[in-house]
C-alpha cells in the first residue's frame, strides 16, 4: 500500500490593501445568462508590506446577475508597482446578492 502524500497546511499572506476608483456602471441589460453591468475601473492605489503602487486606468468589473440572484463577478485590471513592474490581475467569483442590491443596479436606478 502506498503512503498518502502529505501536503503542507496552506497559509495566507497579505500582499496589499487596494482601493480602486470606478466610473458609474454601464447597464448592458439581459444577455440571456443574466443582467450584465460593466463597472469601469479607472485608477486607484495599493499598499502592502512587500509592494505598493497604482491601479492603472484600464480594466473593468463585468458583473452578471442571474435571476436566482447569483452574481458572476469577473474583473480584469492592471497594477503598476512603485518600482515599475506591471501586474495583470484577474478575478472570477460567484456571489449571492441580496434583493435590494439587484434593485440598485436596475436600469431605472442607474
Amino acid at each position: 500500500m502506498k503512503s498518502a502524500l502529505k501536503l503542507p497546511i496552506p497559509e495566507l499572506e497579505k500582499l496589499y490593501y487596494i482601493e480602486v476608483k470606478c466610473s458609474p456602471p454601464i447597464h448592458v441589460g439581459d444577455t440571456g445568462k443574466g443582467v450584465l453591468n460593466i463597472i469601469p475601473i479607472n485608477g486607484g492605489r495599493f499598499e502592502g508590506p512587500k509592494m505598493s503602487g497604482e491601479v492603472l486606468n484600464i480594466g473593468a468589473d463585468w458583473n452578471t446577475i442571474q435571476s436566482d440572484l447569483i452574481g458572476k463577478v469577473n474583473t480584469r485590471y492592471v497594477l503598476k508597482t512603485d518600482d515599475g513592474a506591471i501586474i495583470s490581475l484577474a478575478t472570477d467569483v460567484l456571489h449571492k446578492y441580496p434583493r435590494n442590491f439587484t434593485l440598485k443596479l436596475s436600469p431605472e436606478n442607474l
